[in-house]
């Protein structure tokens, strides 16, 4: 079974040569933010070896395969210095309680670069693998120690390979004596091993062969192939394209359109997220024949969509999803979400009136990754996002099997209708403002709606929210009183229907402009369109006073 490991190296010369190395700049979508002055090893390797007619012992370099990173050119500076380098190899096992410990460590001193090789895969013949290099490091000293156990060993030359400092030794085993018994063994059950557990999807970080649940923050692009769709129901019954606003084609069948069919009390937005497992070696992912024999399936991964139609990822720990089956019809394809609620694929001819409707797209999908969030961590800020506990985040998700001929793979699906994006009249009386209006914005639930800008969008009728939010902006640049109080480049911004900037110790990562919160929750039945439950704050406080729920 192979274990994660990660090796901090620093020079004689260039600092902290690992520094930033795990990060999304360094290592796109693998970085691991637990990690960030670590670099990921994918491989080590190093032996000892010792000639029986002689007294001394040898140590070949020690090898360490790694991605291209930020580290790369550093390290290829440092070999043709013939820099000095000082490192410790950490390595991480799955405890008991399936969480990661780690357990050995292997330090290196007075270590220099004598190779390195790089490779960069075929991009055709082998597309699934990526660009890495081997560092073989060789050293005046090595330390091993198992950190659990408490076991240890140390060796190191001096001059022209005389081993010295066995003192170095005797230090450490007076410092963390060995134990007296053996670690008690566990007791293997080969029958169960033959069989492993199967999920849907899982994290790819936890260790090969078990499903575990995952513990870190990691991107969904890591799991596999995902997409985000929306669509918009109309009064009545309703019959919307869907329209693919991000991902892969992963709900596409050929020659056919795909639309959203069902009963909307009013208008409303409908987001749908998707994911498609990469594949696994260690045999833990569920094949297309087992799902289709299942009524519900287990899976690590789910996936949640909040109000903004932001999707945002949960690890689980073997959550049942019900699984629903997409049955052909005459010339068409249809499964049922909800009652009331399916997708259909219809043949693409002059029948199917009208193109597909873009409406909200996925909020900065296409710029970043979605994210996967450990339970840990989950109802906790982060940059780009607040994430709902998953307790309570209402999740309507399914795994989707396809008529054969399709040649499409199982698809898990998350549905979400956001009431954000209904028709509605204005109401509200808002509240009269002395002094800077977003003075409060910063804190507590916000600044409220001024009392003259409620007068002017009461009676209005909307036909989404974002419709709403623009005019609220146009009527507050109509308003000198309430415009003096922003600077040249936020008033621009203003007058364009677009809220203005925030300063930068109020904004959160991408999130930088003034917003509109609900204090009570749209999810939760609060009025969409009553000025008096709207307050304007700064992203930080936004994300606090939801955190703080």
């Amino acid at each position: 079974m192979a274990h994660t490991a990660y090796i901090t190296l620093r020079g004689a010369k260039q600092g902290l040569i690992s520094g930033g190395c795990n990060t999304k700049d360094s290592m796109a979508n693998r970085y691991q933010e637990n990690h960030t002055d670590q670099i990921t090893v994918l491989a080590c390797d190093f032996s000892m070896y010792k000639d029986p007619h002689q007294h001394s012992l040898s140590h070949d370099a020690i090898r360490i395969t790694k991605s291209i990173d930020k580290s790369s050119p550093l390290l290829a500076m440092a070999f043709a210095r013939q820099e000095y380098l000082e490192g410790t190899i950490d390595f991480y096992r799955t405890n008991e309680k399936g969480y990661n410990e780690k357990f050995y460590s292997v330090a290196l001193q007075k270590a220099v670069i004598s190779g390195i090789s790089s490779e960069s895969p075929h991009s055709i013949l082998s597309s699934g693998k990526e660009m890495s290099e081997t560092i073989s490091l060789r050293y005046q000293g090595i330390q091993q120690e198992h950190l659990i156990c408490g076991t240890m060993a140390f060796d190191g030359w001096e001059n022209d390979n005389t081993l010295a400092v066995m003192q170095g030794y005797q230090d450490i085993v007076a410092r963390k004596p060995l134990p007296t018994t053996p670690p008690e063994q566990p007791v293997i059950n080969r029958e169960a091993t033959q069989t492993p557990e199967k999920v849907f999807a899982k994290s790819p970080l936890v260790p090969s062969g078990t499903c575990n649940i995952g513990i870190q923050r990691e991107t969904l692009s890591s799991v596999g192939q995902y997409a985000a769709y929306t669509a918009v129901l109309n009064n009545g019954i309703a019959e919307a394209g869907l329209s693919r606003v991000a991902g892969q084609a992963l709900a596409e069948i050929e020659g056919m359109a795909v639309r959203l069919v069902g009963l909307a009390p009013a208008a409303a937005a409908v987001t749908l997220g998707m994911l498609v497992p990469s594949p696994l070696a260690d045999g833990t992912l569920y094949d297309e024949s087992e799902i289709r024999q299942k009524n519900t399936v287990k899976t690590n991964i789910r996936l949640g969509i909040d109000d903004n139609g932001q999707v945002y990822g949960y690890h689980v720990d073997g959550d049942k999803v019900p699984k629903r089956e997409v049955v052909q019809y005459g010339d068409k394809f249809t499964v049922d979400l909800e009652p009331g609620i399916s997708i259909e694929w219809i043949p693409i001819s002059g029948d199917f009136g009208g193109k597909p409707i873009l409406v909200n797209p996925i909020p900065d999908v296409e710029k970043s990754d979605i994210w996967i969030h450990p339970q840990a961590e989950q109802g906790k800020a982060f940059e780009k996002t607040y994430i709902t506990p998953i307790q309570d985040a209402g999740l309507k998700d399914y795994i989707l099997t396809f008529p054969a001929d399709t040649g499409l793979p199982p698809l898990y699906v998350v549905y979400k209708e956001s009431p954000r994006n209904e028709a509605g009249v204005v109401t509200g009386t808002g509240e009269d403002i002395t002094g800077q209006w977003l003075e409060a914005a910063g804190k507590e639930l916000g600044s409220p709606v001024p009392s003259q800008i409620a007068d002017k969008l009461r009676g209005r009728e909307f036909s989404s929210f974002d419709e709403f939010r623009e005019a609220f902006w146009l009527t507050v640049s109509e308003d000198k009183s309430l415009m003096s109080q922003f600077s040249r480049s936020n008033q621009t911004l203003i007058r364009m229907g677009n809220a203005p900037y925030s300063v930068p110790e109020d904004q959160a990562g991408g999130r930088k402009t003034y917003e509109i919160h609900h204090v009570e929750e749209i999810q939760h039945g609060g009025a969409v369109y009553d000025v008096d439950n709207m307050r304007v704050n700064t992203p930080k406080n936004h994300i606090n006073i939801h955190r703080n729920k």
